[in-house]
């Protein structure tokens, strides 16, 4: 990610590239479910923030693609629906409640925002019947107690 922002010239010191954020889309499981150490992600996030100093960092779009050791779910499996949003917004919850722990114990200069989306919120989470925008948003309010 840093080696394509650099050969972009996103954050050659000449440009006059300031954003106000600067998120990280990530799809563990295109990436044969690696998953990161925390402590490695507060690392990339103080990376991101030196590269971007007036920038909030965190989290972009984030989804699974429902990969089972064995085969790949289509998207239409509502089975495999629900447990991937299920699991992708406990995953990233935790995950953001330890690395703003990390950062804060360690006194690290990140501006993080946390943050995430559900890449295919509109299709899988938005319906008349559905309760998940309204457990989305209690959710991110646990964020702030």
């Amino acid at each position: 990610m840093l080696k394509w922002l650099r050969d972009n010239k996103l954050i050659d010191h000449g440009t006059d590239f300031h954003p106000d954020y600067v998120l990280l889309s990530v799809y563990e499981e295109d990436c044969e479910n690696i998953q990161l150490p925390t402590a490695d992600w507060v690392d990339i996030f103080e990376e991101m923030q030196l590269k971007f100093p007036h920038a909030k960092v965190g989290f972009g779009e984030t989804g699974a693609q429902c990969n089972y050791r064995t085969h790949r779910e289509p998207r239409s499996d509502k089975p495999c629906v629900r447990l991937q949003k299920k699991n992708v917004r406990k995953h990233y919850d935790e995950l953001h409640l330890k690395i703003t722990s990390l950062i804060k114990a360690g006194h690290r200069q990140v501006d993080y925002i946390g943050g995430y989306f559900y890449w295919y919120f509109q299709q899988d989470m938005i319906s008349p019947n559905s309760p998940a925008l309204a457990e989305l948003i209690s959710s991110i309010k646990k964020w702030d107690q």
